[in-house]
């Protein structure tokens, strides 16, 4: 059996053996890949990296980001036919199958999954369904919030025990209120928006640097380009100027200019954190606890917010990205 955690941006694969979880990385050494498809020029199916590398050159020729649709009817269009949400999680589905059993010597055939607590029974079911169509037998659908608290350790504290998990992913962004006491992990409140996170930071810096400089990068280097500035996001997170290209220049950005043009962004995370807080009558005085998991929660801003408002160290013992596959 495999844990798999199926994200918005990046997907992951576990397996426990000797008593431990552990990540199950691709033939190219990486524990995540990217939740895309796309149709290669000669009619293959790329699933993965190498699906996000075509659709930076030809943007049409696939899909990513279809977690946020799951269970809707939405349906995507390319490679000569249509495509539901569902099916385009089996394929991402299948290729971490795949993977596992590169690892585990053998057939997989039965997994746990992880959703969004807030996923209603359409989307859980829209889950199933992909994997049924990549050849999984879903032993447990479980919450991402409580796998976290999983893999942080939090299985059987001896006195009732008041987590916070703060999980910013790539696209998704959901705050829940966990108590846990002897084996038992209760879902008291949880909150999100399902279009946020860190692509969304991403867009949103892009649309900055372009006004602010009157440039637009050509439409063939669109998605080149932004992949660019997604890295000097991530530089942002550590030092106070970095640099982005402008087609034949580079110009200097700052952290500050950063925080600046997302600040719309961020001011929507607290009062979903704030209102989880309040549908379950505590407050962050009353909290053992803050787990943060996704990737976005690497951004600096995102954690200084955090942190200040609720006065205490949120706790990212574990790498953010790998800490819901873990619990899986």
């Amino acid at each position: 059996m495999i844990g798999i955690d199926l994200g918005t941006t990046n997907s992951l694969v576990s397996v426990f053996q000797n008593g431990t979880p552990r990540i199950l990385p691709n033939e190219m050494g990486e524990t995540m890949t990217p939740s895309a498809i796309a149709i290669a020029s000669d009619g293959q199916i790329l699933v993965g990296r190498a699906a996000k590398d075509r659709l930076v050159v030809d943007p049409g020729a696939g899909k990513t980001q279809f977690k946020r649709d799951m269970g809707s009817d939405a349906k995507y269009r390319f490679g000569g036919r249509e495509w539901s949400p569902a099916e385009c999680s089996a394929l991402i589905l299948r290729e971490l199958k795949r993977v596992a059993e590169l690892h585990v010597d053998g057939e997989v055939t039965s997994a746990v999954i992880t959703v969004p607590a807030y996923f209603r029974d359409e989307q859980r079911n829209a889950t199933l369904d992909a994997a049924r169509i990549a050849g999984l037998s879903v032993d447990r659908v479980v919450n991402e919030p409580t796998a976290a608290a999983l893999a942080f350790g939090y299985q059987s504290p001896e006195a009732e025990t008041t987590v916070l998990v703060f999980d910013l992913g790539g696209g998704t962004f959901d705050a829940t209120l966990l108590e846990i006491f002897d084996g038992v992990i209760e879902v008291k409140a949880s909150g999100g928006i399902s279009h946020l996170g860190g692509e969304d930071y991403t867009d949103a810096f892009c649309r900055w640097i372009c006004e602010k400089h009157k440039w637009t990068p050509p439409k063939s280097e669109a998605n080149r380009w932004r992949q660019h500035v997604e890295m000097t996001k991530r530089r942002l997170s550590s030092k106070s100027v970095a640099t982005v290209s402008l087609g034949s220049k580079e110009v200097e950005v700052s952290y500050d200019e950063f925080r600046a043009a997302t600040q719309s962004l961020s001011e929507r995370i607290l009062p979903v954190v704030r209102r989880c807080l309040s549908d379950a009558r505590t407050d962050f005085g009353s909290l053992d606890d803050i787990l943060l998991v996704g990737g976005a929660t690497r951004s600096r801003n995102v954690y200084d917010d955090l942190a200040t408002a609720s006065g205490r160290v949120p706790n990212r013992k574990l790498d953010p990205d790998h800490a819901i596959a873990l619990g899986a």
